[in-house]
């Protein structure tokens, strides 16, 4: 077993497609022992769906996060962005 430096969760020493898994399924049960992501699935919408929204580039959705226009948002445990459906509605008013 190694335990993983940045989450101080440990790790199986298996294949690496297995420990991939188990690691997900491990950082998913961490996660909801917080109250994590959980909460987040109704309430926010990927990048994507953002800039639909937006009428914007998925690129602009990014750049925006950088620059601090969108405030509420989180990455999955994969990286992908999620942006807050009330960033979206607040950004849509003021265009």
């Amino acid at each position: 077993m190694k335990k993983h430096a940045f989450l101080g969760l440990t790790i199986p020493k298996e294949g690496h497609r297995l420990r991939c898994l188990r690691f997900h399924a491990i950082l998913r049960s961490a996660n909801d022992e917080r109250g994590g992501m959980k909460d987040h699935q109704n309430s926010h919408v990927s990048a994507a769906e953002a800039a639909r929204r937006l009428s914007v580039d998925t690129g602009t959705i990014g750049r925006w996060i950088n620059r601090g226009y969108i405030k509420d948002f989180y990455r999955t445990p994969g990286g992908r962005l999620r942006v807050a459906v009330s960033e979206i509605e607040r950004l849509a008013s003021t265009r």
